[in-house]
């Protein structure tokens, strides 16, 4: 089963090394995202985009408010 991989993976070494740079073009972005929202919002920030910015917590505990951080 091994030498298959390992066979299918030299056939196919192009894709496997394209998929991986996409992926870690992908990490490295969402990194950089939560890295920025993690250091706050501007205060130029309109009002309306606020909440939607606000609703993936990087951390378990900036919970929305009057939610617990352990409930779903």
């Amino acid at each position: 089963m091994v030498s298959l991989a390992l066979r299918l993976f030299r056939h196919h070494r192009g894709a496997a090394i394209a998929t991986g740079l996409i992926a870690l073009i992908g990490m490295a972005l969402v990194s950089t995202m939560t890295t920025l929202l993690a250091t706050g919002l501007a205060d130029s920030t309109a009002e309306e985009d606020r909440s939607f910015l606000t609703q993936f917590p990087a951390r378990p505990s900036a919970a929305a408010p009057g939610r617990s951080a352990g409930r779903a």
